[in-house]
């Protein structure tokens, strides 16, 4: 019989409301004259509103659950932004650092005139120049070219300056980047760019020729 009272139990709202089947109609009428608890639960439940304050409860909790979960979503959107937002800075100030002390591009070009390794050691002697007390970092160097090379060792010779020929000269393009921190804050980056003109004698090493803007 417990079994039987629990399911009339839960159909009392609807037997209620004339919303069953007659065949279950009759049933629960059957079972309300052998129950005196479920047949005092249906007079109870008969009382004027009984039925539709349970409803209301019922749309209520489901309003509550509702408001719960926008809730629980708006909160997690809110991390989600934040998150992104810290992500982003994070990424920025790597971005930064990195891009401050990141070393220098090196393009050798193609030379039928020189090798990689007497390129590369005319770099290491412009790189040696460089002094960060500047506030400014080296940022790339690039071999000019042969042609432009071989017309600037043609005028350097015309030049006769101290009368001595020379036999060798590298051009290289040279750009400086200033450190965002310069002025003590985080600023934009301001590019300068010189010219370096490399050359040496018959027998010599490489020495700086002369530094300029262009």
């Amino acid at each position: 019989m417990k079994h039987d009272c629990c399911v009339v139990c839960d159909l009392l709202p609807l037997y209620l409301e004339e919303m069953v089947s007659s065949e279950t109609a009759d049933y629960i009428k059957a079972h309300l004259k052998s129950c005196p608890d479920c047949a005092a639960k249906l007079e109870r439940l008969a009382k004027p509103g009984k039925a539709e304050n349970i409803i209301a409860q019922k749309n209520k909790d489901n309003s509550c659950a509702v408001a719960d979960f926008k809730t629980v979503k708006k909160r997690m959107k809110r991390k989600i932004t934040v998150w992104v937002c810290l992500s982003a800075f994070l990424a920025l100030i790597v971005f930064l650092f990195c891009n401050d002390f990141w070393p220098p591009t090196i393009d050798y070009r193609t030379s039928e005139v020189y090798t990689k390794e007497e390129i590369g050691e005319v770099i290491a002697l412009i790189k040696y120049q460089y002094r960060p007390e500047t506030k400014t970092r080296l940022y790339s160097v690039t071999y000019s070219g042969d042609d432009v090379s071989e017309s600037k060792l043609a005028y350097i010779n015309s030049e006769k300056r101290d009368d001595v020929t020379y036999v060798g000269c590298m051009v290289f393009s040279v750009k400086y980047r200033s450190s965002p921190y310069a002025g003590g804050a985080a600023l934009p980056y301001t590019e300068s760019y010189l010219i370096y003109t490399m050359v040496r004698t018959k027998g010599g090493g490489w020495k700086i020729y002369s530094v300029g803007t262009g």
